[in-house]
């Protein structure tokens, strides 16, 4: 059987001074910071995946990685 890989990913940091513990609460958003941080996951993830494509399809056509596609 072939494996996988999952990766989970959570959401940056939430603007939360008060430390509340706010579930699915309204009015909570991330802070800058946590807006930062889900671009930079968001970012990583897309070139993940688009590596992922693109070495499938150089696998598929019989390009190495060495080869220019």
């Amino acid at each position: 059987m072939p494996s996988a890989t999952v990766h989970l990913l959570r959401h940056g940091e939430v603007h939360n001074p008060e430390h509340v513990v706010y579930g699915r609460l309204p009015d909570y958003h991330l802070s800058e910071k946590g807006a930062r941080m889900a671009e930079a996951a968001a970012a990583d993830l897309a070139q993940r995946v688009q590596n992922s494509y693109r070495d499938r399809w150089r696998n598929a056509i019989g390009l190495s990685d060495a080869e220019p596609a």
